[in-house]
């Protein structure tokens, strides 16, 4: 089963989980351009550089 993804904001989130609902689950979204998103992409090169240097087969 695929479930939707939706883009919400933090107030949503927040109101959200002030209810106290159930059945979502919150990812972070990085915003392209940005330096989170940035700092995010070259952490994530570290870490892959770092497994295929201990000889993990990684695909990305």
């Amino acid at each position: 089963m695929v479930h939707p993804q939706w883009v919400v904001r933090q107030r949503v989130r927040g109101w959200y989980e002030g209810a106290g609902l159930r059945g979502w689950a919150f990812r972070p979204v990085l915003e392209e351009g940005t330096p989170l998103q940035r700092e995010h992409e070259e952490r994530w090169e570290t870490l892959l550089a770092q497994l295929r240097a201990a000889g993990a087969k990684v695909s990305a």
